[in-house]
């Protein structure tokens, strides 16, 4: 897996966890 996609993924969970 490359570094961009675990550093998206990080930012996605951040998101979803700063909206709920």
């Amino acid at each position: 897996i490359m570094p961009a996609m675990c550093h998206t993924i990080s930012v996605w969970l951040t998101l979803a966890l700063a909206v709920q």
